[in-house]
C-alpha cells in the first residue's frame, strides 16, 4: 500500500520559487531545493528531469503571476494610461520580492528553457495584450478613428514592451513612454 509522498510538486516549486526570490535564477541549485524541502537530491528528479525544467516551472509561475496581477486593471470608463500604469506599479510590486533583476535574469536563460516555456508565456503576454487592448479600445477619450490607423493589439504589445523594458533596465522611463503615448492618443492637453 502506498502512502502520501513525502512532498509533492507544488511544495517544491514553492521552495525553489522562493529561493530564486533570495538568490536568482543563477544561484538555484537541485541541492539547494532538496535541501530545503528535507528531501532527497533524487526524489526532485522524480518531478523535474533537469534545472531546465526546475527554472521553466518557477519562470512559468511567476508569469502566471503577472497574467492574474492583470486581472482587474481594466476599470470601464478610466483612461487606457490609467490601466498602463496600475499594470506597471503591479507588475513592480511583484518584482520587489526579488533580490535581484528577475527580469534581466529571465531574458538570458538558455535556450532549452526558454523553449520549455515558451508555449505557455505566450499564452499568458496574451491574457495581457488583450487587458491593455481592452483599454485601448474602451478610453472614453481616445478618438476611435485612431484605431482605423493603429492595430490595436500592435499597440497593446508596444505598450507591454515599453513596461517591460523599463522595469528589465532599473530606468524608469515608463512615465516618459506614456507623456508620448498620451500625445499620441489623446493629443496636446492644455497647458
Amino acid at each position: 500500500m502506498a502512502g502520501k509522498p513525502a512532498i509533492t510538486k507544488a511544495e517544491i516549486l514553492d521552495v525553489a520559487y522562493a529561493r530564486a526570490q533570495q538568490d536568482g535564477l543563477g544561484g538555484l541549485s537541485i541541492r539547494s531545493v532538496a535541501r530545503e524541502c528535507g528531501v532527497a537530491v533524487g526524489t526532485l528528479y522524480n518531478y523535474f528531469p533537469d534545472k531546465a525544467s526546475l527554472v521553466s516551472a518557477i519562470v512559468l509561475r511567476f508569469w502566471g503571476l503577472v497574467s492574474k496581477s492583470s486581472e482587474g486593471i481594466f476599470v470601464p470608463g478610466e483612461s487606457a494610461l490609467d490601466c498602463c500604469r496600475a499594470l506597471f506599479t503591479k507588475l513592480k510590486a511583484l518584482l520587489s520580492g526579488f533580490q535581484i533583476n528577475w527580469l534581466r535574469e529571465i531574458s538570458m536563460l538558455d535556450v532549452q528553457t526558454l523553449e520549455l516555456i515558451r508555449e505557455e508565456k505566450v499564452v499568458r503576454l496574451d491574457d495581457i495584450y488583450e487587458v491593455i487592448e481592452r483599454a485601448l479600445l474602451n478610453d472614453p477619450r481616445i478618438d476611435s478613428g485612431v484605431f482605423e490607423h493603429l492595430d490595436s493589439r500592435r499597440m497593446a504589445r508596444v505598450i507591454w514592451r515599453s513596461l517591460f523594458d523599463s522595469l528589465r533596465s532599473d530606468v524608469e522611463v515608463f512615465d516618459d513612454f506614456l507623456e508620448v503615448l498620451s500625445l499620441a492618443l489623446y493629443g496636446p492637453s492644455d497647458l
